[in-house]
């Protein structure tokens, strides 16, 4: 996979430790709370990015984020 720019890393920790938690996939606006982002427009530009890196699938809708199998684990 390709390597996270300390952004897109902070975007990752903060959609994986939430399913971690709670079970489910994150918001635009729980993402925006827990990263410091406030704009939802450059989250979802992360969330796609991280797709594309494959570090996270993504439904294109509000909380269909997943981990990769792999990541569940860590």
């Amino acid at each position: 996979m390709e390597k996270l720019t300390e952004s897109q890393e902070k975007i990752y920790n903060v959609i994986k430790n939430y399913i971690k938690k709670y079970k489910y996939a994150p918001s635009y606006q729980d993402i925006a709370d827990l990263s410091g982002l406030t704009s939802k427009g450059t989250i979802y530009k992360h969330i796609r990015i991280l797709e594309k890196k494959g570090y996270i699938i993504f439904g294109g809708k509000p909380r269909t984020i997943a981990l990769k199998e792999e990541d569940y684990d860590k």
